[in-house]
């Protein structure tokens, strides 16, 4: 049920990604970030 911390730190190892994967995360999180705050915005600006 519970793994040892050398079972868990070997998981951790096998389970590195590449620079592109790295890479393309950022990009998804920052225009989801972008879309809602953008979102925000135009949702108090359009309640003025």
């Amino acid at each position: 049920m519970f793994d040892s911390l050398e079972d868990q730190i070997k998981n951790d190892d096998l389970r590195e990604e590449s620079a592109k994967q790295r890479w393309t995360r950022y990009a998804v999180i920052g225009a989801i970030s972008v879309a809602a705050i953008g979102g925000l915005f135009f949702a108090v600006t359009f309640i003025k």
